[in-house]
């Protein structure tokens, strides 16, 4: 079937070195059978590679929707939520990642600064709230 031969070629295609031929194919892949996980993980670890971190966490996200304990998956997102300043959902992902994972080093590593970041908007806004107070 489309969805094999596509997934065939792309694993051919990582053999070969050609990663963004094979990111299309499984790509491709993809719009056959969108809750494949392992071709989810692949395509988001293969956009990683080739340092498109927005589109990889997207399929991240997907990953996440599909296995909502996939470990790997949620610290990837709460390290992007929090590289773009989005510590709210930082701090959700980092908190789903210590409930599935309660040994897992990055999240009792970072809990607190992703906890402090998503309360006080990270340390440039905590700075301002020093200086003006409950003005802000």
């Amino acid at each position: 079937d489309s969805f094999n031969e596509h997934l065939n070629w792309g694993k051919f295609n990582i053999v070969k070195g050609e990663k963004e031929v094979a990111l299309n194919e499984y790509l491709t892949a993809y719009q056959f059978n969108s809750s494949d996980i392992e071709l989810i993980e692949t395509i988001a670890v293969l956009l990683e590679g080739l340092k498109d971190t927005t589109k990889a966490c997207e399929f991240y996200e997907r990953l996440v929707e599909l296995e909502p304990k996939n470990s790997n998956a949620l610290q990837k997102l709460a390290i992007f939520r929090d590289s773009i300043g989005d510590y709210r959902m930082a701090f959700e992902y980092i908190e789903r990642l210590k409930q599935v994972d309660p040994r897992n080093q990055f999240a009792s590593e970072n809990y607190e600064s992703y906890k402090d970041r998503a309360e006080n908007g990270g340390s440039f806004m905590s700075f301002f709230k020093n200086i003006f107070g409950k003005r802000m």
